[in-house]
């Protein structure tokens, strides 16, 4: 008697493991997903934050008047920083590029203006908010003129919603996938409890009292494995950071998206076992006795 239960515990235990574990896969192919998402939007705010605006100011602006610009330019809410370069450094940086050929010996004088470089925060980098920032600069009195790449804010622009675009029909398809498995999983659990919920059904168990602890298992395996999908992934990204891109990843990583990641694969692992396992369970509590032979 105890050999068979002993054969029993060890076959519940088993299907129980492979339950988690093909759980486990496929939350952690969705946060795989996750996290390149997350790649992606640090690094499209990266690229967006590079590109500059060149402000060329006034000739006539002493250095007070052009520190209060600089000050009044920086303080603006779509600024992310400043960087003012002047007449001289902006003719040694020409300097350097045209290499023997000074325009000071050319001219007689230097015809470079000096100029604030101006890089902006990645959510006022849209196109159609460039043209509203174009206009409040170019009120601001002492600059003479403008110049920047619209272009350039328009195929990163395009570039980042396309990617965005891909990654978010590749996340629906995985986590349909997810679904789909988490569900199978989960149902051929059920069924193999089909005739105890037959026999609670017969002594009178009200649907609720027969669900809750059917339920409350399939979550307790959605939970786990959510945490070991999490730990899975949290170890591919190390390695994969270390050792592929030499650390550069966590650069455009930040912990809020991380835990947004391992938020969302908690909570596709608990809530589709929960469904799934509501849903199994009302089909053999409404099940005819005489099919649940058949199937």
């Amino acid at each position: 008697m105890s050999h068979k239960n002993k054969k029993r515990s060890s076959a519940f235990f088993h299907s129980r493991f492979l339950a988690i574990m093909s759980i486990a896969v496929v939350l952690f192919l969705l946060g795989v997903i996750g996290v390149i998402e997350s790649i992606g939007k640090g690094l499209g705010t990266a690229v967006r934050e590079d590109l500059s605006f060149n402000l060329l100011l006034s000739s006539d602006l002493d250095e007070t008047r052009t520190r209060a610009l600089e000050q009044q330019i920086a303080a603006a809410p779509f600024v992310k920083d400043v960087t003012y370069i002047s007449a001289d450094q902006a003719l040694d940086e020409m300097r350097k590029e045209l290499g023997e050929d000074d325009p000071v010996k050319m001219l007689g004088y230097n015809p470079l203006q000096p100029e604030i470089s101006v890089h902006l925060k990645a959510q006022y980098t849209h196109p159609d908010s460039l043209q509203a920032i174009d206009s409040v600069i170019r009120s601001w009195e002492g600059v003479d003129n403008l110049q920047y790449r619209a272009d350039m804010f328009d195929i990163v622009h395009q570039h980042a919603r396309r990617i965005g675009i891909i990654l978010l029909a590749l996340a629906a398809v995985l986590l349909l996938i997810s679904y789909i498995q988490i569900s199978n999983t989960t149902r051929l659990l059920i069924y193999s409890k089909r005739f105890s919920i037959r026999t609670m059904t017969l002594v009178g168990a009200t649907p609720r009292f027969i669900r809750r602890p059917f339920v409350r298992y399939s979550m307790v395996n959605g939970l786990v494995a959510a945490l070991l999908a999490i730990l899975l992934l949290a170890g591919a990204l190390y390695a994969t950071d270390e050792y592929a891109f030499a650390g550069s990843l966590r650069t455009y990583l930040t912990v809020e998206r991380l835990s947004i990641v391992a938020g969302g694969m908690l909570l596709v692992g608990i809530l589709i076992s929960a469904l799934s396992a509501r849903a199994a369970t009302n089909k053999y509590i409404r099940m005819d006795g005489g099919k649940m032979h058949l199937v």
